[in-house]
């Protein structure tokens, strides 16, 4: 923040600026942004924070903010993409045991909100207001309830048990733990080892809930 705050009150890169150097000042200050408007929003709510708010924490002007986004929403759209991109770059599971594949994505889950934590309370907000970020949010569920789904129905000891109603309700748990977990800070802790005991945990109640032996 500090860097970010110093390069803007030297104005304008003069004439012996190198691109490279005027590309990189501009990231920086972009950043600088997103990091105040996403710990704005998390502390205040994302209606209650305003331009004047985000510049004044990022330490630069409000025609500065103008020349990266033109409204309040578009800071929170480029960091719901940012998040998006780092969930895209995740190397898909190769294993096809239902159970590992099961430990996998819960762990990931878990791991990625404890991540973007103060994001995951702004998008939950946002949602409700704003329709393109709850469809944002409604199409990464049903991607991973429709992998859950194909996972149940190629099951041999699921018999019985929709697989649609059966992915929707592991994302809905898988959702439900780690927003309550790492968002409202129910949980007792924060560390690797309690997010691997949390998955482990999960994991062994939907494949006994599915008739698999949990202890593969």
């Amino acid at each position: 923040m500090t860097m970010a705050r110093a390069s803007t009150k030297r104005g304008a890169p003069g004439k012996s600026a190198s691109p490279a150097a005027d590309t990189a000042r501009r990231a920086q200050t972009r950043q600088a942004l997103l990091d105040a408007a996403v710990n704005l929003f998390a502390e205040r709510g994302y209606h209650e924070t305003g331009v004047p708010d985000i510049v004044r924490a990022a330490g630069v002007s409000q025609g500065t903010f103008y020349q990266y986004f033109s409204h309040r929403r578009d800071v929170l759209m480029a960091l719901s993409q940012a998040a998006q991109a780092a969930v895209a770059e995740r190397p898909p599971l190769r294993s096809a045991d239902f159970g590992e594949r099961l430990r996998a994505e819960i762990n990931w889950y878990l791991v990625e909100t404890l991540r973007y934590q103060t994001l995951a309370k702004v998008w939950h907000d946002a949602a409700a207001y704003d329709r393109e970020i709850a469809v944002m949010m409604r199409k990464a569920r049903a991607i991973r309830a429709a992998q859950f789904a194909l996972a149940i129905q190629q099951s041999k000891t699921a018999a019985g048990i929709d697989p649609d109603i059966g992915g929707m309700a592991i994302v809905a748990m898988i959702e439900e733990l780690a927003y309550r977990w790492f968002v409202e800070e129910e949980g007792p802790g924060r560390a690797t080892g309690d997010t691997l005991v949390a998955a482990e945990t999960l994991s062994i109640l939907v494949m006994r809930a599915l008739g698999l032996d949990a202890e593969k």
